[in-house]
């Protein structure tokens, strides 16, 4: 019954997918498009304003401090979504950190099904959780973003999990924040929020052992188990296994060997360090790992440190939109020759050309990948890891690793169904 408007900066031209998606509520004029600006007159008869968590430094944004003014009540769909959970009775995981956390809490969702428990995913990965029946026998695993948590901060500021997670921290997403300080904070938050629930529990990751949590809540700073191998490559996947496995054991009382056992069964997430096949050349084996997910210089050293075990040599494709973090450490990697794209691509190839590191600037996606195909040696990589957002190039990370996909079949042909073990 809600008379809906949908405002956006961008141009109907630049918005195709997003539109097809409601077209049919489009056709019957249910919502209402207002596109190219934000017009602040919309907000005259508005009682709500839903706002897009990725919508930067909104403390700035004109559009929604005319909301402010005008006492409209301002929401993000996550919030909305956390009003449906039933918080007295059922465990709510929720899962941060600048690494790691889209793993970590589909390893939590993954231990849980396979552990018999009733549970859902939500947040920052999946899709909403708006249109999904959520009883009180239900777990839910909620990945939150730092833009999440400052809206959330916001406009529910007594919620809390019955469990959080903070699986690491690196300077990221300063585009979206004031600076290092304001993007930490919002990652604090999350611990904050434990005070406002009975017996909650703190799972810290091994670099943010020191991070404070309310007096109230039950720190675990868990080691992984030695006799338990994640399907997935990487020690910091064996860290996300533990994390994850932790956070059910003192969530629901889930003996922790068990619940470590199911995590680490987790196939892992598509762009994730995702496997794409083996082609055989002239040259020898090729393995070909989509990473489009990463878009820190964090966890593209975790993805190029998980190969190494298993490979001579990486080409490395790295680079894209600039969200204003430090990428020098991309260039120090060993035994790595570095294929640069995007925009970030030639301050990456300058930091690569200071420190030595073999290097190419390929521009483009499709040709970073015709370039490593051209010049690949026995039992490499090819390894589509950015350690930066996709919008310079692509719409999303999704988009990006379909290219990378699609570029390795046109200058590789098609993959072997597994590897050589």
């Amino acid at each position: 019954g809600a008379r809906v408007t949908v405002s956006d900066r961008a141009a109907a031209d630049q918005l195709e997918s997003g539109l097809a998606k409601i077209k049919p509520h489009l056709d019957t004029g249910a919502i209402q498009l207002s596109l190219g600006e934000h017009d602040e007159s919309l907000l005259d008869s508005a009682d709500i304003l839903i706002v897009n968590p990725a919508v930067p430094r909104p403390w700035d944004n004109p559009f929604i401090n005319r909301a402010k003014q005008l006492c409209v009540r301002l929401e993000t769909e996550i919030g909305l979504a956390i009003d449906l959970l039933p918080q007295s009775e059922s465990r709510t995981i929720a899962i941060t950190g600048s690494v790691g956390k889209s793993t970590t809490a589909a390893m939590s969702h993954h231990a849980l099904k396979i552990l018999g428990v009733p549970t859902i995913l939500g947040g920052n990965i999946g899709g909403s959780l708006l249109d999904t029946t959520i009883d009180a026998n239900t777990t839910a695993v909620l990945e939150l973003s730092s833009a999440m948590l400052h809206w959330l901060r916001e406009t529910r500021p007594d919620w809390s999990p019955h469990a959080a997670i903070l699986t690491g921290f690196e300077p990221n997403h300063l585009d979206l924040h004031t600076d290092e300080h304001h993007y930490r904070a919002a990652k604090q938050y999350l611990l904050d929020t434990l005070a406002y629930t009975p017996s909650p529990h703190a799972i810290l990751g091994p670099s943010v052992t020191d991070w404070p949590t309310p007096p109230n809540a039950t720190r675990h700073t868990p080691k992984p188990i030695a006799e338990i191998h994640p399907v997935l490559p990487g020690n910091h996947n064996r860290t996300n296994a533990t994390l994850a496995a932790a956070a059910i054991h003192a969530a629901l009382g889930i003996d922790l060997h068990s619940a470590t056992e199911a995590a680490a069964t987790f196939p892992g997430l598509p762009h994730r360090l995702a496997f794409a096949g083996v082609r055989r050349t002239k040259a020898g084996q090729i393995t070909c790992y989509n990473d489009s997910k990463s878009t820190t210089p964090g966890t593209t050293t975790a993805a190029v440190a998980a190969l190494r075990e298993r490979h001579n040599h990486i080409w490395l494709i790295a680079g894209g939109a600039d969200k204003g973090t430090d990428l020098s450490s991309l260039a120090t990697f060993t035994d790595t020759t570095l294929l640069t794209i995007g925009t970030t691509g030639p301050a990456i190839a300058a930091a690569a050309a200071s420190a030595n590191t073999p290097h190419h600037q390929c521009h483009t996606l499709d040709a970073a990948v015709a370039h490593a195909a051209q010049h690949a040696q026995p039992n490499c990589a090819i390894l589509l890891s950015p350690a930066c957002a996709s919008w310079d190039q692509f719409p999303n990370y999704e988009s990006r690793g379909d290219a990378f996909t699609a570029a390795l079949a046109t200058h590789l042909g098609a993959p072997d169904a597994t590897p050589d073990s």
